[in-house]
């Protein structure tokens, strides 16, 4: 029988944006994405945990905002032509995430 795994590119994603959300958020954009998990099932925060301590992922840490406020925000605006608020459904989505 194969071994199930996640892809590469969904776990790529995961440690993108591991530190800077919540469970139930990534799942949130995992699954608006159209992610399935390696069952077919969509994404809940318990799979999300999981994989987190599968793949040694980090956990959420809230101190850190991926919303880019201030003039690093303003910048990133700036370069992609769009609006705070498209900035923001961006990074909810999944879209762009924060280089760190």
């Amino acid at each position: 029988m194969p071994v199930l795994r996640t892809d590469e590119e969904t776990i790529g994603l995961l440690r993108r944006i591991a530190p800077h959300y919540s469970n139930a958020t990534i799942a949130a954009i995992l699954n608006r994405q159209g992610r399935r998990t390696v069952n077919g099932q969509p994404f809940t925060a318990e799979a999300v945990r999981s994989l987190r301590r599968s793949w040694k992922l980090p956990d959420y840490a809230p101190g850190r905002d991926p919303r880019w406020r201030g003039a690093h925000g303003q910048g990133c605006r700036k370069r992609l032509g769009v609006s705070a608020s498209t900035l923001h459904r961006y990074l909810n989505d999944g879209i762009i995430v924060e280089n760190t």
